[in-house]
């Protein structure tokens, strides 16, 4: 019996969303929570599937983890993008899940909005399933320390070249693709978080289905 495809969200900004349209976007990185706790010895304790794991360093990060704790899946699963929209003035009343599913939907990553037609901005965590319109593939799960990115993995988050340099949507030119990624994961993430050098999931995809 084949295995049952699942499908879960995921949200991104308005810059990662317009990379994942134009192509550019096969990787992305998000923080674990908790964080994996170093011990001496090359032991760790990560927290799988809501329970503490103690054990070699190498092991659960390389292997337990990516398969059996990640939230966004596993190789095969789907992730539905979510993203910041509005509808119709004459629906900002209404909650996402009473919207009827024939309502326009204008996407913020597509720029402004024409008034006054369109009512009030909606985070990319309030959007249901039916206004998506990127579907991807998972197509690898890993675990590394943030400040561990290639620059070719730095490219394949949907940084670009820019000018005499490269942009990450929102800023640029930098001088280099991870530097502009990095302070596009602070601008995400707060300031200097990427000093910190936390643990994340790296998620690799495949895009799927994407409407116009």
């Amino acid at each position: 019996m084949s295995k049952k495809v699942k499908e879960r969200p995921i949200p991104y900004s308005a810059e990662m969303i317009r990379a994942l349209r134009a192509g550019m976007k096969t990787n992305t990185r998000r923080m674990i929570n908790p964080q994996p706790e170093m011990r001496e010895g090359g032991q760790c304790r990560v927290r799988i599937n809501g329970d503490w794991n103690l054990g070699p360093a190498d092991v659960l990060l390389r292997d337990a983890m990516p398969r059996f704790g990640c939230p966004y899946g596993q190789p095969g699963d789907r992730l539905w993008t979510r993203e910041a929209w509005r509808t119709t003035a004459d629906l900002d009343h209404l909650p996402p899940r009473d919207i009827p599913k024939d309502a326009p939907i204008w996407y913020e990553a597509d720029g402004p909005a024409p008034a006054p037609q369109f009512g009030r901005y909606r985070h990319a965590r309030f959007m249901c399933r039916w206004m998506s319109r990127g579907l991807d593939e998972i197509t690898g799960i890993r675990v590394e320390r943030l400040q561990d990115i290639s620059e070719e993995d730095a490219k394949a988050e949907g940084i670009t070249p820019y000018k005499c340099g490269w942009s990450n949507g929102e800023m640029g030119p930098f001088s280099h693709p991870v530097l502009a990624f990095f302070t596009l994961w602070d601008s995400i993430n707060g300031a200097g978080s990427s000093d910190a050098n936390p643990w994340v999931w790296v998620v690799k995809f495949k895009r799927v289905e994407a409407k116009q």
